[in-house]
């Protein structure tokens, strides 16, 4: 595989964690009177029209752009609402709060997070899950803060609606399938798409020289990966494969569970917050099994991206004019 190709699937991957997050072995507290999560193995088709946008990268004229997530509402029997909020797992400060004080209209929240029953994360602490330790590492390089640290896990509203650890390892060994499993679909997703001529979104090695070269390298790397991030779609049919995966579809089922319980007990305005990879299947069962339809849409800034500096890197300027452009008496290289 070329460096290229590599590179694609390095971003491609870091995209997959930033928007399907498992949390698993997340430190965590009890929190008692939420519903118990239980799997639904039946399938939907979904209907003949066209699905919500959960993600978008947003271009404005003077060269800034903007990383969005939505949320989508939607009416059932009895005019009773179901939100599906969109996150990113990394983002802006502001966005997290944002997002908290959204919460506190809710009835109740259905949240993820792959840990035991009615458990919360306790901001700041470490997890051993890889996935966590990876979006954490995002959080430092990209300037950005981590979900876990900002939203309040802790308000009443918030309801558990996923697996737990024994649940989620039980169902991967049942399907055979791991962190190798989407690598190589990512791998043969990028292989497949470039092979047809279609290189749009895909990281090259000029853009990582672009990253390295600029005095602002987060806010560089932002720019390269929301155009990932933006693909959202394309992401979540690559983690799915044909039979549909563990990380989104079986946890989805979960959340679904948890939601018809929520309904059930007279909760009337309800949101569902997931990473963005997971919507696409949760709204096709949510109209399909739950008659369900939408409503509206509102759009939250994840990332502020200003635009590209027009001045040469402090790096850039060494190479192209060494001294700054000051005449210096070449040295003689002393070797030791």
């Amino acid at each position: 595989m070329s460096t290229w190709h590599r590179t694609s699937t390095i971003f491609l991957l870091a995209t997959i964690f930033s928007l399907s997050s498992d949390f698993s072995f997340a430190q965590s507290r009890a929190k008692s009177g939420v519903a118990e999560a239980a799997n639904n193995q039946k399938s939907y088709e979904r209907k003949n029209e066209k699905p919500a946008s959960f993600l978008r990268l947003v271009h404005e004229k003077d060269g800034s752009s903007r990383l969005e997530t939505s949320i989508a509402s939607y009416k059932g029997k009895g005019g009773k609402v179901v939100h599906l909020v969109s996150v990113v797992h990394v983002g802006e400060k502001p966005y997290f709060q944002q997002l908290n004080r959204i919460f506190r209209d809710y009835d109740a929240l259905l949240y993820e997070l792959i840990a035991e029953k009615d458990a919360i994360p306790q901001p700041g602490r470490d997890s051993s899950s890889i996935l966590t330790i990876f979006q954490r590492g995002l959080t430092d390089g990209l300037s950005l803060q981590f979900q876990l640290d900002i939203i309040d896990y802790t308000a009443d509203n918030f309801v558990h609606a996923d697996m737990s650890p024994n649940d989620f390892r039980r169902k991967q060994n049942e399907h055979g399938e791991g962190l190798l499993t989407y690598m190589f679909r990512a791998m043969k997703t990028e292989l497949d798409r470039q092979a047809k001529g279609d290189f749009s979104g895909t990281v090259t090695p000029i853009d990582l020289i672009k990253v390295f070269l600029s005095e602002d390298r987060s806010t560089e790397m932002k720019r390269v990966l929301s155009r990932e991030f933006a693909n959202v779609e394309s992401i979540a049919e690559t983690i799915e494969g044909e039979n549909g995966s563990v990380i989104l579809a079986e946890r989805n089922k979960v959340a679904i569970k948890v939601l018809e319980n929520s309904l059930k007990e007279g909760k009337r305005n309800i949101g569902i917050f997931y990473g963005a990879a997971h919507m696409p299947d949760m709204e096709k069962r949510l109209i399909e099994k739950l008659e369900f339809r939408k409503t509206g849409e509102r759009w939250l800034t994840a990332w502020d991206i200003p635009a590209p500096a027009t001045k040469r890197s402090s790096f850039l300027k060494r190479l192209l004019v060494p001294g700054d452009g000051k005449q210096e008496r070449p040295r003689r290289t002393q070797w030791f």
